[in-house]
């Protein structure tokens, strides 16, 4: 949100007079901004052409004479260079997904926590260990297994921000995560994670998780594997969560139509024998009815 104001501002800021002949003398303040003189050096005559429009206008402005056109040329010389940040968004955006397909071998994490004194490295192994496996048997390890994703979750740079709270009996642990997935912390994915070692219903998570929760674009369960019900390992979650990406085809649209990040747009992916193999974004609990699908139980917490 705070990235969204200072861009708010800061376009705003530029239809104010003599802001043209600032951007154009590199004085304006944005971090972007380099001189007139810096980008015709630089081979970007477009952006150069665009400051002498916006130096023009405001020109027009001081005289007095000719004023609607001196505010045209401004609008048309900031028009245009939004198209040059939506652009540079464009590219981040791309070049994130890009990073993501490049790898070859699957999310390694560096993290340690401490587990009754001793601190434990995050490797696969471990992260597998964690994983709750046996149905209503397994509180320590979810214990555990929220401890290491609120650790990935508190020191990966890439997360925006995330909440956590638990079940009424404290046997589930609730996570909602903000991924930058290349269009900046104010525009997120927003994956929402449950852990534990029962079954989810539909009860149990809009309750405790929250109508936010519910309306995640992205929804893990992290637990064993059930009867009726989808689940995967605390190593598999956090692989999706670290390779989210905006699906190719969807940047643009997302860009020229100030668009939010929704789970039509998100794709993730997981290396299979050295190779970045496409999947989809999961969904393991659903919104809709009095319980979750499959026919599960929903007096179940």
């Amino acid at each position: 949100m705070a990235e969204g104001i200072k861009s708010l501002a800061t376009t705003a800021g530029y239809f104010a007079p003599g802001a043209g002949i600032l951007d154009a003398l590199g004085m304006y303040p944005d971090e972007n901004s380099q001189s007139l003189l810096a980008n015709l050096k630089a081979g970007e005559f477009g952006s150069a052409g665009l400051q002498g429009l916006g130096a023009l206008g405001d020109a027009l402005l001081f005289t007095g004479v000719g004023a609607p056109l001196g505010m045209t040329l401004k609008t048309v010389s900031k028009s245009g260079k939004l198209g040059q940040a939506g652009r540079r968004l464009g590219a981040l955006a791309r070049q994130n997904r890009a990073n993501i397909f490049n790898k070859t071998e699957p999310t390694v994490l560096t993290n340690k926590i401490k587990i009754k004194g001793d601190e434990i490295p995050l490797d696969k192994t471990r992260l597998e260990f964690l994983t709750p496996k046996v149905l209503k048997g397994d509180p320590d390890r979810v214990k555990y297994s929220a401890r290491a994703l609120d650790d990935y979750a508190t020191k990966n740079r890439s997360i925006a921000g995330r909440k956590f709270d638990e079940g009424g009996t404290g046997k589930s642990k609730y996570f909602m995560i903000e991924k930058n997935v290349g269009l900046g912390n104010d525009n997120p994915a927003k994956i929402a994670v449950r852990i534990s070692d029962h079954a989810p219903t539909k009860k149990g998570v809009a309750t405790r998780g929250g109508k936010e929760f519910m309306n995640a674009d992205v929804r893990i369960n992290v637990g064993p594997k059930g009867h009726g019900f989808e689940a995967t390992t605390l190593d598999d979650a956090i692989d999706m969560i670290e390779n989210m990406h905006i699906k190719s085809g969807n940047v643009e649209d997302l860009i020229t139509q100030s668009g939010r990040v929704s789970r039509k747009h998100l794709g993730t992916a997981k290396v299979v024998d050295g190779k970045m193999i496409s999947r989809e974004a999961p969904l393991h609990w659903y919104r809709g009815g009095g319980q979750l699908p499959f026919g599960l139980d929903v007096s179940r917490l």
